[in-house]
């Protein structure tokens, strides 16, 4: 992760925790290590940018569930 990248997501996690917890943070850059896809170019052919084909594929293994799961969380309020 570049270092700026690595700082967008401190200055994210910064102001959401401030937002208190009626914020989610998703952590995709996590999901991507854990998958293997953070280095694969077939995902994000210039490092960032998800290809449609990954996009779809991203939200079938992983951001639907995510969205659901923290839509039926009680909320801490």
């Amino acid at each position: 992760m570049s270092e700026d990248a690595q700082l967008g997501g401190d200055v994210i996690r910064e102001v959401a925790a401030a937002a208190g917890a009626a914020v989610n943070v998703n952590e995709l850059d996590a999901w991507f290590t854990l998958t293997g896809h953070a280095a694969d170019r077939s995902w994000r052919p210039d490092g960032t940018h998800l290809t449609e084909q990954s996009a779809k594929e991203l939200a079938g293994e992983f951001l639907g569930a995510w969205l659901v799961q923290t839509a039926l969380r009680p909320s801490a309020g």
